[in-house]
């Protein structure tokens, strides 16, 4: 068995960077296989092996005496010090004080530095995250995964990065360089007796067949991202009626792939591809593409759907001025459609933001187009559209989301002074603590970038505002924010359970409701 690597985790179990963030590799237990779902476009196929629950019992006790011995390291999840992951030689696997739904964020392994400054350095693809989450999971079998998300960081002008730090900037005329990474959101295992999770990932982009190459090489094909959303699903799901994906669904998200182009170039994207670079002065290019995240085991005959719900929009006759009605009655409006609907199975909500257009003097809002761009020159207004990702079920009379009355909730880091704001683990530690209060159980997650007013005194994010307009003429900030919906309605705790702010964030919890 292969050498346990220890990272320093933060308090709430997401990956700190160090100086070189980049190397992070966490290893726990021995390497499962890493599934790669591919379907070539001259139909040829290939398979890599998929680990199923079944394993050797032998070596799932190993595993285990190596989990203990990593839990009990001063320097794993916050050593110690730290009574959410508190370890105890008495207690049992299940006994262990585990909070009610936290983080862990796998990011890919640094392997070239760039060659100029207008390159981005070269990382290991995407499909190393979900063996290094794999492993992680092996190791710390008190959690179960519940959702899986994919999330993106900018990286300093010195290439370095810090993914806890929730503001960034991005440049107006300069270089601006991201990373991509794997955020699983955990939650505690019910039972020992239910398998460790493991996870799969497929990936489309419109235009592509290809899903995630087996051979892992680096690889970029065009897109055509003049494709609409439910001819791409559709497509989809021809594929995976004659493919089906070994496992459960557990989650499909839209994932935004972002392009430097000239205005006449063509976009060509490589799914695989975690870091990359972008010129402020080209056009950027943005392709909606589709990432399903599952749980490794029997192959599942099943349908993706989705449903957008658009903000509500006031227009004057013969004016392009828009007024959009507030995010909170989008997700009303989502509720009351979700009530009505049966045979299906809610694998994910997430707030999309729609490129808008003018079209004789009427603006309009098109949620199917699957990509657009942004040009230096001009300002882009966009709506806040929320999606509902679902799989089809056994047909059936009931209704099984009559009942649920869907609500949300904005988690905003606490402002310290100017440009200083809270950590994201310190925000999650609010997040478990209202968690922990009010019982709710949660049925959806997303991190979402607000463009943020730096100069605005108090909150800098409007997040209850359904439209943004974005200046690509002047630099820009974004605050990292996390979002939650739930099944009913809530009432906020108590501001004194909350934990402690400075002096200067009197306002304890720091966020406010949407």
């Amino acid at each position: 068995m292969a050498e346990t690597e220890l990272q320093t985790m933060d308090p709430r179990g997401s990956i700190i960077a160090s100086e070189k963030p980049a190397q992070i590799n966490v290893q726990a237990g021995s390497t499962p296989s890493v599934d790669n779902h591919h379907e070539s476009q001259n139909g040829e196929e290939e398979q890599t092996a998929v680990q199923t629950f079944d394993q050797n019992v032998e070596e799932q006790q190993k595993q285990q005496k190596q989990s203990e011995a990593v839990l009990k390291n001063e320097n794993f999840l916050g050593g110690t010090d730290n009574p959410v992951f508190a370890v105890n030689e008495e207690t049992s696997l299940m006994e262990r004080i585990i909070p009610p739904v936290t983080y862990i964020d796998f990011l890919p392994q640094f392997l070239l530095a760039s060659e100029s400054k207008q390159e981005a350095p070269t990382y290991a693809r995407f499909g190393t995250l979900v063996e290094q989450a794999n492993q992680w999971l092996q190791g710390n079998q008190e959690y179960t995964v519940w959702k899986c998300e994919t999330v993106i960081f900018k990286l300093k002008t010195d290439e370095s990065l810090n993914i806890d730090e929730t503001l960034y900037s991005e440049s107006a005329f300069g270089i601006n360089k991201y990373i991509m990474g794997l955020r699983l959101w955990l939650i505690p295992r019910p039972s020992e007796a239910i398998p460790v999770c493991q996870i799969g990932v497929a990936t489309w982009l419109p235009g592509q067949r290809t899903v995630i190459a087996a051979d892992n090489s680096p690889h970029a094909n065009p897109v055509s991202y003049h494709m609409k959303t439910r001819d791409f699903i559709n497509a989809i799901n021809k594929s995976i009626m004659k493919k089906p994906l070994p496992g459960t669904i557990m989650n499909c998200e839209t994932v935004v792939f972002r392009v430097s182009c000239d205005r006449t170039d063509g976009v060509s994207i490589d799914s695989e591809q975690t870091c990359w670079a972008e010129l402020g002065r080209n056009s950027t290019a943005f392709v909606h593409g589709l990432r399903v995240f599952y749980v490794r085991g029997k192959a599942e005959y099943t349908q993706i759907g989705y449903h957008d719900q658009e903000p509500s929009m006031e227009t004057r006759a013969m004016q392009t001025v828009v007024k959009f009605g507030p995010f909170k009655d989008t997700v009303k409006k989502m509720g009351t459609w979700l009530k009505s609907q049966k045979d299906i199975r809610v694998v994910n909500l997430q707030s999309i933001n729609v490129q808008l257009h003018a079209e004789n003097l009427v603006m309009t809002i098109d949620s199917s187009s699957m990509g657009y761009k942004e040009n230096p020159s001009l300002d882009a207004r966009y709506a806040k559209v929320l999606r509902t990702y679902y799989v089809t079920t056994t047909k059936s009379d009931n209704l099984p989301y009559q009942s649920v009355q869907l609500s949300t909730r904005l988690f905003i880091p606490v402002r310290i002074m100017d440009k200083e704001f809270e950590s994201f683990s310190k925000t999650m530690q609010r997040v478990i603590k209202w968690f922990e209060h009010t019982k709710l159980p949660p049925f959806g997650v997303e991190t979402v970038q607000y463009l943020a007013s730096i100069m605005s005194y108090g909150s800098v994010v409007q997040e209850n505002k359904s439209d943004v307009v974005i200046n690509r003429s002047n630099g820009r900030h974004f605050l990292t924010t996390v979002r939650f919906y739930f099944p009913s309605e809530f009432t906020e705790p108590p501001p004194e359970i909350s934990p402690e702010v400075t002096d200067a964030d009197a306002t304890a919890w720091g966020c406010n409701i949407s």
